[in-house]
Formats: structure tokens, C-alpha cells, sequence
């Protein structure tokens, strides 16, 4: 029966909002407003990922929601219906329940309608499906709070702008309430409940695409907390506030309250959460788990932090213990944590230093003034009387891979080597190119040079894997011999290939001739003599003009997708500066057998530059392309086979050493200051090797969250209607129904009388 009841009363409800223009007016401000502020902000970044949407919705939210529940009790109060209602054999209870089912399904309505801006994206990237329906359930837990918090509002006045601004007033303050401006005027135990106790925090959370049983609680704490003190407000006007069921309604009213205050205080102890995202971003990846089961003694983890953080890194070191906590759960007992807290202890501070985890200067708003608080948040792992660490932690992002590399390098006694081929005399590391490629292969290989001697010929023979950068100088026939040597006993390789040479200055290219593509014909491989560029998949790079620095699409940054990802770790997306295109072709010998597997490739929509005198946005050649010209180029390639010694025309191929190598048209792939803007690259380039090396073990760690999902529109008008469909074309749609409801309600609703004759 009470359920009849309710689903009448909100279904009445929700008939008011489309009864009368207010409800598409809503509507429409809502889609449009949303819209504009996302596609205003993914213009520049052109990411295939709803989370600037999600950042801007609570806002957003908190003004629509206000706005579309300022009715629902005011309006009754107003009319003087609400007392007759009650006098019906109705509980109050189910008058509240169904007008918040009712301001819910129309708020749902409102969400539900955004889900164009998902679906018309879908076509031009790759979205993560999983982060956006963990976003759009976090969003329904909000906006079922923000709900509750306008009916409260609502039953207090009759006046609907004042229900209006009190609802406002109280979603805007429990969401600004753990932002830095608010808490540095607290203590920082204050602080840290306020942050808490903030819609925005648990919020955060469900939009990265975690679903946690502490933000579950807290909705449903916040929820039930102003729905029961709606119902007192309403009991308030037909019951004695002396009455004993008046009474037990206030303390019930408190307890939800102290709930609330429960959650937030003591929500870093709650566990439970579902990963969503499509990776398993948050969760520990299997590598982890089978790396961490292997272990054959135990990892000892200090895991050093305040005490009492600040108010702005709490969130962080909260994330932290989550995240050891996982990591000792899937250990069997390998790994053992030892929290230390250099705040409150001096002998553990005189540990934090002999491990090298140095106290950090972290700003501290509180109490009104800023402050400069001396605080800990790293990690020290000993094994075995060896030690790593990490000595701060900024983020949980990343921290993952951190942690399992340093664990794979605490417990591997033997490392591979991997060799550098450079051409000079003497190198010097710390002036030597590459040096963030090297740094991260440091965690896990051993890095050292081959220099050659002054009869340029490397030596070889103590080479594990070896990485051939872009040569500018002679390749002697010896070195060719030394590398034929390599191969035939299975040696492993990076080829990074220049065949033209880019002068930045000038944006022109000139020939390279002395690059290995020659050599490398003979595995059934050519660099090509030209420079990609892509019209439909491209970076917007920034470039000085008469009018100052502008931002323009840059076709010669062709971005490339990934064709075997099990061999790149997942990473799907590149972008290759002034790379040069790869073909492929069978090799009819007796002394080499080789197979290709094709690793990177540029959308249909490339070409090349054969020319290369003008690199500039605004080339002639990319104004003369025709649509014959127009196709998918193969940017990077890895091989596999083997050969015969150098010298020998034929052997049994069958008993020689399988050799491995990846080849790509760009060395400028893995340079330091593409790396920087480019990080995916570094986790792509130790892949490969990974693979050439035959050890895989860290690839899917390492690849967690490092493809950057980016839009890929066809043209310009591509991108232009898919903005505009959602900024103008919903809210017309939400326009002509409300118009043509409207105009039928109004026609069906008249009468006509005819006079009797």
C-alpha cells in the first residue's frame, strides 16, 4: 500500500516539472551550460575522458538541483495542500519518499541527457566505459544527497526563493568545506574532518572510476540524515514538539548526524572498493601479484609518514595506506609493513635519514595563517641487506609500477645489460642523450656504453641487448660485420633510425646518409627517405609569429597507433616527431630467415614528404596532397629470426640462435624533452626492450595508465558539430518537446460548446 502511495505521489511530482515550462527551462540551462564548460576545456587537450566534466557537475549540480527542488514542499506549504494531504490516511514518511523518487527521476532525466556527450565522443576515441559508469553512478549518489538536502530546504519555507538560496547556501558549504581556503583558518584535526566530511572528496574518488564502501556510506549517511530531518520538519506541523514520538524523531535525526561525523572521522579505516576502470588502474595488476608470490624471502616496507599530515596531503598518505595494504593482502605473507611516524619520534627520524627519506617542507593552512610544516611520505624496502626507496610520494598514480621495480631490482640477483652504441670517443654519462630513458632503465637493467675503438668497430661480444641510436657519421664495414656477428648469435637490438636530419631552427630536413637503413635491407627492412605527416592525426604544437607564440596543428607530429599492443604493454597511442615511414618486404635468402610483426601505424589519412625542405604548419606540400597519396604508413616494426655467421652463404638455420630486433624511423621517440611531454613514450620504449629481452614481467604494470586516450576527428566540421549537437541540438530537442507538450496539454484541456438548437 505504501508503496502505491509513494509511486503516485512522485509520479504527480514529476508531472509538475513537464506540466509547465520551468521544467524544460531547467533542462535546457543544465545541457547547455554542461556541455559548453567540457568542450570549452577539451579543446586544448583534445583527451578522449569525461573527467573535466565530472570536476565541473557537482557545481553545475548544485544550482540545478536547488532550483528543481525549491517546489516540492514550499509550493504545497504555499497552497495550503500539504495539511490536507496529511489529513489523508497518508504517513508523512511517504510523502517525503515520494517526492524525493520524484525529484530524483527528474534530475536523472537531466543526467541521462548528457549521456550524448559519451556516445557522439565514442565514435573519435577510445573512452574508458568502465571510469564512465562508475562516474555516472557516483553522480546519482550526489545528486540523491544534493536531493535530500533541497527537500529539507524546502519544508522549512513557503517561499521557493528561499528554499531555493537555503539549499544553495548548504550544498555549497559541505562542498567548499574541505577546500584550502576554508581549512587553513581550522586546527589541523578540524581540517581533516572538514575534508571528509566534503561531497567533493568522496566524490573525487567514484569520478577516477573507484567505487569505495566509504564514499557508498557516506552518501547514504548524508541521504538519510536530511530526509529524516525533513520528515521532523513536516511531523513538527501535526504532532506537539513535547511528544514522545516527536522526541525519539529528534534523537533519530542526531544519530544520523553523528553517523555522518563517524564516516568521515574514521573512513580511512574502512575497506572495500570495486575497480571499474579498464585497466584496473587502482587494483593491483596480476604482474604484481605473481611477482609479489614469488618472492623467496620477505620484503621489508617503511613506510614513513606524519603523523599528523597536513590538511593537503592527508588525502594523499590515506590513498597510500589503501594502496599497502592491497599490496600486503596479495603478498602471502612476502612483503611486511612498518609504519613509522619521524614526527612524534626522534630514534625513528634518525631511520627515516640513515634511508635516505629526507623530511619535506609541506605548506600547512591552518589556524588562519600559512605554514610551513616539516613532514614524511616516502618508502624504504630492504631485502637481503639491499635497500631502494622512494623518498617522497606526491601521488598515488604511478606508485605501483615504483614499488614493483624497486622490488624486481632488490630481488633479482642478476641484471640484464643493456648497451648503448654511440659514437663517440669517451663517452661521459652525464652529458650522454637519452638520460630519462636510461634513468628508468636503471630500475630494472643494468646501463653501460659501447664505444667503439679508433678503428670504429664496437665490441660486441659482452652485449646482452644493445641500443642503436640515429647514426650522423660513416658506418664502416667492420661495424656492419661486428653487427652481422651479433645477430647470428642471437643478439637483441633497438634500432632507432634517422634517415633524415631535422634542423629544428630552420624546420628543414636534410639526407642522412649515413644511417643503418641500408644495413637493415638485408633483414627485409627500409627506413624510408621521407617525413610523415598526418592531417587527421596530429599534435597542436605552439609556434612564434608576428603576433606572438600561437597554437597550431602541427601534421609533421603524426600521433600513431598501436597494431600489437601485447609487445607495446597496452600503450595505444604515440606521437613521433619528424619520423619517417617503414616498409617491409619478404627475404629470399639462405643464410637469414626473418619474421615482421608490424608495431606502429599511422591512420589512413598519412602521407610523406619526400622533399622535406619547409617543416613548417603551414608547408606547401601539406596544401598539395591528393587523396591517391593518402594512406596507413608503418612506423615501427619488430623481427624476429635468425642468420647464419657473417661470411657463411648457407647453414642449418634451424640450430642458429634466434636474434630480435625493433626498428623505428625516429630516434627523437625517446629524446629527453619529448619524453617530458610524452611520458607514455618512456613506459612504450622499456616495453620493447622488455620484449627483445624476453622478459615481460613488469610490462602491464608499467603501462597502467600511461596511453593518453586522445579525439581523433576527421576534420575540423567533425569536431565543430560534435560540440555543437550537444551545446545547441539537446537543448532544441528538449525545446520542440516541451513546446509540442505544452501546445497539447493546452489544446486538450480546452472545451468547446456548441448551443442547442
Amino acid at each position: 500500500m505504501s508503496l502505491n502511495l509513494i509511486l503516485q505521489i512522485a509520479k504527480k511530482d514529476l508531472k509538475g516539472y513537464f506540466d509547465q515550462p520551468t521544467g524544460y527551462i531547467l533542462l535546457v540551462i543544465f545541457c547547455s551550460s554542461l556541455s559548453f564548460s567540457f568542450f570549452g576545456t577539451i579543446q586544448t587537450t583534445q583527451e578522449a575522458s569525461l573527467r573535466a566534466m565530472f570536476t565541473i557537475l557537482p557545481w553545475v549540480l548544485a544550482i540545478f538541483i536547488s532550483a528543481a527542488s525549491m517546489r516540492l514542499i514550499s509550493e504545497e506549504l504555499r497552497d495550503g495542500t500539504l495539511e490536507i494531504l496529511l489529513t489523508q490516511p497518508i504517513k508523512s514518511w511517504v510523502v517525503i519518499v515520494g517526492k524525493f523518487f520524484a525529484a530524483f527521476s527528474f534530475v536523472s532525466i537531466a543526467i541521462l541527457l548528457t549521456a550524448t556527450i559519451p556516445i557522439s565522443l565514442q565514435f573519435f576515441g577510445d573512452l574508458d566505459e568502465g571510469a564512465i559508469f562508475a562516474q555516472y553512478l557516483g553522480t546519482l549518489f550526489l545528486t540523491s544527497s544534493f536531493i535530500a538536502i533541497g527537500l529539507f530546504a524546502s519544508s522549512l519555507t513557503r517561499n521557493q526563493i528561499v528554499s531555493f538560496i537555503i539549499s544553495l547556501v548548504v550544498i555549497s558549504a559541505l562542498m567548499v568545506s574541505g577546500l584550502p581556503f576554508v581549512t587553513y583558518a581550522m586546527p589541523t584535526d578540524i581540517a581533516l574532518l572538514l575534508q571528509t566530511l566534503s561531497p567533493l572528496i568522496h566524490f573525487a574518488g567514484i569520478s577516477r572510476g573507484i567505487i569505495e564502501l566509504r564514499d557508498i556510506l557516506y552518501f547514504t549517511a548524508l541521504i538519510l540524515t536530511f530526509l529524516s530531518a525533513s520528515y521532523l520538519v513536516i511531523k513538527s506541523k501535526i504532532v506537539s514538539s513535547k511528544s514522545r514520538s516527536y522526541q525519539i524523531l529528534q534523537i533519530s535525526v542526531a544519530a544520523f548526524v553523528f553517523l555522518i561525523i563517524l564516516v568521515g572521522w574514521f573512513g580511512n579505516s574502512i575497506r572495500g572498493k570495486i575497480d571499474l576502470t579498464e585497466n584496473q588502474l587502482y587494483t593491483l595488476s596480476p604482474a604484481s601479484v605473481r611477482l609479489l608470490s614469488e618472492l623467496d624471502d620477505v620484503v621489508t616496507i617503511n613506510y614513513f609518514s606524519s603523523k599528523e599530515p597536513s590538511a593537503q596531503n592527508a588525502i594523499v598518505s590515506r590513498d597510500v595506506n589503501d594502496f599497502l595494504d592491497g599490496v600486503v593482502a596479495s603478498s602471502n605473507g612476502n612483503v611486511k609493513i612498518i609504519k613509522r611516524y619521524p614526527d612524534v619520534n626522534d630514534d625513528e627520524r634518525v631511520i627515516a635519514n640513515n634511508f635516505f627519506i629526507p623530511p619535506v617542507q609541506f605548506s600547512d593552512m591552518s589556524e588562519g595563517e600559512l605554514k610551513v610544516k616539516i613532514g614524511w611520505l616516502g618508502l624504504a624496502l630492504t631485502y637481503s641487506n639491499n635497500l631502494e626507496y622512494i623518498p617522497l610520494i606526491q601521488t598515488v598514480d604511478g606508485l605501483e609500477y615504483q614499488l614493483m621495480s624497486k622490488i624486481y631490482k632488490l630481488t633479482k640477483k642478476e641484471r640484464t645489460k643493456v648497451s648503448f652504441l654511440l659514437r663517440m670517443q669517451d663517452p661521459n654519462p652525464s652529458v650522454a642523450p637519452f638520460r630519462n630513458f636510461r634513468l628508468a632503465l636503471t630500475e630494472i637493467y643494468r646501463i653501460r656504453e659501447v664505444p667503439e675503438n679508433q678503428a670504429g668497430v664496437p665490441d660486441l661480444s659482452d652485449v646482452e641487448m644493445l641500443v642503436v641510436p640515429g647514426h650522423a657519421q660513416f658506418v664502416s664495414n667492420e661495424m656492419r660485420f661486428a653487427l652481422d656477428e651479433y645477430f647470428a648469435n642471437g643478439g637483441k637490438a633497438l634500432f632507432l633510425i634517422d634517415s633524415v636530419s631535422i634542423e629544428t631552427s630552420s624546420l628543414s630536413g636534410l639526407p642522412n646518409y649515413f644511417s643503418l637503413s641500408e644495413y637493415l635491407t638485408k633483414y627485409g627492412v627500409t627506413v624510408e627517405d621521407n617525413i610523415v605527416f598526418d592531417p587527421k592525426a596530429n599534435e597542436i604544437l605552439p609556434f612564434p609569429t608576428q603576433q606572438g607564440t600561437v597554437s597550431l596543428p602541427y601534421q609533421y607530429w603524426p600521433r600513431v597507433n598501436s597494431v600489437e599492443t601485447k609487445i607495446s604493454g597496452g600503450i595505444t597511442t604515440a606521437v613521433l616527431p619528424w619520423a619517417s615511414s617503414i616498409s617491409t618486404n619478404n627475404v629470399n635468402s639462405n643464410n637469414i630467415k626473418v619474421e615482421h610483426i608490424e608495431l606502429l601505424k599511422t591512420t589512413d589519412n598519412a602521407a610523406v614528404d619526400s622533399m622535406y625542405v619547409d617543416l613548417s604548419p603551414n608547408s606547401d606540400r601539406l596544401k598539395t596532397v591528393s587523396d591517391i597519396e593518402r594512406s596507413e604508413r608503418l612506423m615501427a616494426v619488430a623481427i624476429s629470426g635468425k642468420r647464419c655467421p657473417p661470411g657463411v652463404d648457407s647453414c642449418d638455420l634451424d640450430s642458429q640462435n634466434q636474434f630480435r630486433m625493433i626498428v623505428i624511423g625516429d630516434s627523437q621517440l625517446i629524446d629527453d624533452g619529448i619524453i617530458q611531454n610524452y611520458p607514455q613514450h618512456l613506459a612504450l620504449s622499456v616495453n620493447w626492450l622488455d620484449w627483445l629481452g624476453q622478459k615481460d614481467s613488469l610490462v602491464s604494470i608499467r603501462s597502467k595508465g600511461a596511453s593518453i586516450r586522445k579525439l581523433l576527428y576527421e576534420s575540423k566540421s567533425e569536431e565543430q558539430l560534435t560540440k555543437y549537437s550537444n551545446i545547441i541540438g539537446v537543448p532544441a530537442i528538449i525545446i520542440i518537446i516541451g513546446l509540442i507538450r505544452l501546445i497539447y496539454r493546452r489544446i486538450s484541456t480546452q472545451r468547446t460548446y456548441k448551443r442547442d438548437d
